[in-house]
């Protein structure tokens, strides 16, 4: 499931559609959903007024309790949670305002759970929300009206400058392949996330007496540590392949891979459409959805993040769930160096492996993931280790593809599964060691797919 919002910058929102987010809130806070509510109203003018001048590291429980509620500044919003109680009943509000009076309203502005900065959506879009990576007809058109016609642009100009006809057909081919690469993954992809969601109804445990609490109760188990889980940003991928240009962390949360598209088999503005554009895949909701069924009554301390709007502070407090590798969720770049199974791409040739930096005895060196053949193999890596401060845990499923990382997700939610690994590493005091354990499914198309044990480290 892809979600399209407004993209925003560091400074703020787009500032050529300031006057219609304005009036949007004018328009919101003037409704009979509103108009009782004072405080609903102040909050979401305030919020709002933050988010306009790009301070969304200003928007956060503590000072909303302060200027909306009068609280001190330093009160504890784990004792107190008055923000978020009418952050409820705001997000309940706006939903009340965009089915009735604001149904016919353009853009939608909604307050996403686990978050107090609005976020702006086109309605015509996102209603169908459940888009690129579920529905085939979409997934198509889309790479038809804004991939291939407008990619296909680029080179030709490229062409009538240099002269070149064997190089401008030559570059048109690649730029066929790379969107015929990118629709066969989304299509794969689609099938999977329908096995997922599918799965997490029908398997998930609805309490933690049900699952591996070993592993799982350092998570949402007792105490007033939070959760979040962090979702992969399927625009940088995109980016990288039609740019063949891996992004770092810094750069990626500076903005600056944006300001050079010049090694691009595209058109700058489609290569700067995708990358800016928010797009969550399935399983990562998936994945969040099986969080949510399998702690019910603890949801309170879980939120669901996008990559894009982390920043380092968040991950030295708490624990924290990275959905996708480092190419698709650059924060997986932090734990890297810690880790032997890392994911390795080549993106000017379009080849993909799962680098093996100590083999031991019976295993290979790299292994080779194969997810355009008929039956492919997937690799997927689970990591656990602690947060930046040693404070919480954190745990990393990830995977060179979508199915990749269903493959990590399924495993760690198979109960029998996890408990059999856990009983193998478990120390002589009972606890846990840091692990990361590299996962292999033959069969992504089934029900019945087999994740199988290909190797595993502990720390």
């Amino acid at each position: 499931m892809l979600v399209e919002t407004i993209s925003r910058t560091e400074r703020g929102y787009p500032p050529e559609d300031a006057e219609v987010r304005h009036n949007l809130v004018r328009r919101i806070v003037a409704s009979s959903a509103f108009a009782k509510s004072n405080r609903l109203s102040e909050f979401l003018r305030y919020v709002y007024s933050l988010a306009e001048r790009g301070r969304f590291e200003d928007i956060h429980e503590q000072n909303i309790g302060s200027a909306i509620f009068d609280r001190n500044r330093d009160y504890d919003p784990a004792a107190d949670s008055i923000v978020r109680s009418h952050a409820s009943r705001l997000r309940q509000r706006l939903k009340v305002y965009f089915e009735e009076e604001g149904k016919d309203e353009p853009i939608v502005l909604t307050v996403p759970r686990g978050s107090y900065v609005p976020q702006f959506e086109h309605r015509t879009r996102p209603i169908q929300t459940i888009g690129i990576l579920t529905d085939p007809d979409h997934t198509a058109e889309l790479l038809q009206s804004q991939s291939i016609d407008a990619i296909a642009s680029g080179p030709d100009e490229l062409e009538d400058r240099s002269g070149n006809s064997i190089a401008g057909a030559r570059r048109k081919i690649r730029l066929l392949k790379i969107a015929l690469a990118i629709a066969a993954v989304l299509i794969v992809s689609l099938v999977s996330a329908l096995v997922v969601r599918y799965r997490a109804v029908r398997d998930t445990p609805r309490t933690l007496g049900a699952i591996n609490r070993s592993l799982w109760g350092q998570f949402l188990s007792g105490g007033q540590v939070r959760t979040m889980v962090i979702s992969s940003d399927s625009g940088i991928v995109m980016y990288q392949h039609l740019t063949g240009r891996s992004v770092s962390l810094s750069s990626y949360l500076s903005g600056e891979y944006l300001t050079d598209t010049s090694s691009a088999m595209a058109a700058p503005e489609v290569v700067r459409k995708f990358a800016t554009r928010r797009y969550t895949p399935a399983v990562d909701l998936s994945v969040f959805e099986r969080l949510t069924h399998l702690f019910e009554g603890q949801n309170q301390r879980m939120s669901f993040r996008y990559a894009r709007d982390l920043r380092v502070e968040d991950l030295k407090q708490g624990n924290v769930i990275f959905l996708g590798s480092a190419e698709s969720n650059p924060w997986v770049q932090l734990y890297e160096p810690t880790l032997n199974f890392r994911f390795q791409d080549d993106l000017l040739h379009d080849r993909a492996q799962m680098i093996n930096l100590h083999p031991r005895e019976g295993e290979s060196a790299h292994y080779d993931s194969t997810p355009l053949d008929a039956t492919p193999t997937i690799y997927g890596v689970a990591a656990y280790r602690a947060n930046l401060k040693s404070s919480g845990h954190v745990l990393i499923l990830e995977g060179q593809t979508m199915a990749g990382t269903q493959a990590a997700a399924d495993f760690i939610f198979d109960d029998q599964a996890l408990s059999s690994f856990l009983d193998k590493i478990r120390l002589a005091n009972g606890s846990i060691p840091d692990f990361e354990v590299l996962l292999r499914s033959r069969s992504l198309a089934g029900q019945s797919s087999q994740i199988e044990i290909v190797a595993f480290r502990t720390q």
